[in-house]
Order: structure tokens, then sequence, then C-alpha cells
């Protein structure tokens, strides 16, 4: 798992209660989904933290942390969502009509997608 319930109270100033050992393991692999190709080749999950630079160590663990707030928040599920994409602009909205993540998250996300981990080319075959 990418964090600890410990550096989660320290990144989120929340409870470290919220951050069960359940919820980090989801977390923790929807950021490997997020990331991409290729598969986790060495255990569990894609990144090895102790390899990676400061920048792309922060990028992950804030992702993490900020995605097992929303689910604590949340109850551990995610609403459903409408999106539309058209070339380079997308626009998603929940079912209740707010958008689909909340700030603290879609920011920890632009700090991932920056630090080069998210594999965003496309294979043609």
């Amino acid at each position: 798992m990418y964090i600890t319930a410990d550096e989660y109270e320290q990144i989120t100033s929340r409870p470290k209660e919220e951050a069960t050992e359940q919820r980090i393991r989801y977390a923790s692999h929807l950021l490997d989904a997020r990331i991409g190709p290729p598969l986790a080749v060495n255990g569990e999950f894609k990144l090895d933290l102790s390899s990676l630079n400061a920048q792309k160590r922060f990028a992950v663990m804030n992702w993490v942390a900020w995605m097992v707030s929303y689910l604590a928040d949340h109850n551990d599920t995610f609403e459903s969502f409408t999106s539309i994409s058209l070339g380079r602009y997308s626009e998603t909205k929940g079912s209740s009509g707010n958008e689909a993540l909340p700030s603290q998250i879609r920011l920890a996300d632009h700090i991932l997608v920056g630090s080069g981990l998210v594999n965003r080319r496309v294979r043609v075959r």
C-alpha cells in the first residue's frame, strides 16, 4: 500500500481512524488503475515508493490520501457519473449534479499527471 494511516492524517489533517487498511488498499489499487500499463511486476502494487523521486512520491501519497478521504466521506462508494468527451474537452457531473470529484482529489490528480506517472500513450496495433 502506498500510505499508512499516520501519513493519511498528516496529509489530510483528518482522523487516522478513517484510513482503514481496506480503504488504503482500495485507493492504492485505484491509483494503479489510474496510472495504466504496465501491470504490477513484483508484488501487489505497480510502484515502489522507495525508488521514486520526491515529486512522484508526493503525488502518489497525496492522491491515495485524498481518495481515502473521499471513500470515508461516501461510505466506501462512488456516485454514478455522466460524462461527455469531445476531443480534448470533457465534462463529468455526478448524479446529484455536483462535480464528479472534490477539488482536493482533482488537484492531487493534476499533480499525479504532471509527475509523469500516468501512462497517456496510445498504442496502435
